[in-house]
């Protein structure tokens, strides 16, 4: 029996891959790896990364290119994986849904299972969508969610557990001293993640900021320029981040701000578990997605950020503290990783 990470979209922009799909494969690599014959499914974006590790998928989702064609490819892609697993466990990162739903409902033999990891009630939000999911629901052995609410949606069998799973061990984070920033917006960069808000907030500041990223949205790259024009202390790299340029950009910040919008706020976030195992504290806003950072005290949450008082954070004793906890939120997650192999390893009945 093999473990499965597939991600059939395998969302390509200019031959750039989109997302955190390689993250969270070489995080269930990391995991099971040693105990589990653990293989990474995708598409032609994904390389040569994962070595013989890699299941490679026929198609890539290439932005710009139209629907149809898309449609088509994740459709083959399906197809293809489930033709190639054999009494083996798949581990889908959803995404294009219902077109996933419909392969699972023609393509999906007996003898597989299939657990779906679910961020937010997307995959069911439409009348489209809950029809064809309906189709594929008694085929689908569980959902990995990041908590209960999402989970129901889905009407199967559930292991809540965060998007990533820490190792257990972190890598040295940067002294307090020789960081080079003191706040950071670090990753893609939309409307409903607050950092035009946060620049506002610290523009002209003595503290130094870095704002570095794809931005979504035109209008939003002119408007967030617009604002930080002038401001000497805030640096601006609004572009496709490497995954080597993206973790120095996170592990150089005293914090890194997580400024979300209540909408944002209603799904999880990979980049706050990006953060917190580069171990680096965060400032957020008050909201779901953040509850962990509060109640665990790796950081600071704010009602807005209007209540952000940067000089209490910019203390060496306060940030080494929160850097303290974060060890011991990674080392704690040991639970999770067991909490998951089980119900991985159980065979929850369809």
């Amino acid at each position: 029996m093999r473990l499965i990470v597939a991600d059939v979209r395998s969302t390509s922009t200019d031959g750039i891959a989109a997302g955190h799909y390689f993250t969270v494969a070489q995080n269930y690599l990391d995991l099971f790896g040693a105990e589990m014959d653990v293989r990474i499914a995708g598409g032609p974006v994904y390389g040569d990364r994962f070595g013989n590790k890699l299941i490679r998928l026929p198609h890539d989702y290439i932005v710009g290119s139209s629907a149809a064609r898309n449609k088509r490819a994740v459709f083959q892609n399906v197809r293809a994986l489930l033709r190639e697993a054999q009494d083996d466990v798949i581990v889908l990162q959803c995404s294009a849904v219902a077109t996933a739903y419909l392969g699972l409902a023609l393509f999906k033999k007996k003898e597989t299972r299939v657990y779906a990891i679910q961020y937010s009630t997307d995959g069911v939000n439409s009348l489209l969508k809950r029809g064809l999911y309906a189709l594929c629901r008694r085929k689908i052995s569980g959902v990995i969610c990041p908590n209960a609410a999402i989970g129901a949606a889905y009407g199967r069998p559930m292991c809540v557990v965060s998007d990533y799973i820490s190792t257990g061990t972190m890598q040295p984070p940067v002294p307090y001293a020789q960081k080079r920033y003191d706040f950071g917006m670090v990753g893609l960069i939309t409307s409903d993640k607050g950092v035009v808000e946060a620049a506002k907030q610290l523009r002209n500041t003595p503290y130094r900021v870095l704002i570095a990223g794809r931005v979504q949205e035109a209008p939003l790259e002119t408007e967030l320029r617009a604002v930080c024009a002038g401001a000497k202390n805030i640096e601006l790299r609004l572009e496709y981040l490497s995954e080597a340029a993206y973790d120095e950009a996170i592990r150089q910040c005293r914090y890194c701000i997580l400024n979300y919008s209540e909408n944002y706020s209603l799904h999880s976030s990979g980049v706050v578990f990006d953060i917190l195992f580069r171990g680096v504290p965060i400032v957020g806003s008050r909201c779901g997605t953040l509850q962990m950072v509060e109640a665990n005290e790796l950081g600071k949450t704010v009602s807005s950020m209007a209540d952000f008082a940067p000089e209490r954070l910019l203390d060496e004793a306060v940030h080494d503290r929160y850097v303290r906890n974060i060890a011991r939120y990674c080392q704690s997650q040991a639970q999770e990783r067991e909490k998951l192999r089980d119900f991985l390893t159980r065979g929850a009945a369809e």
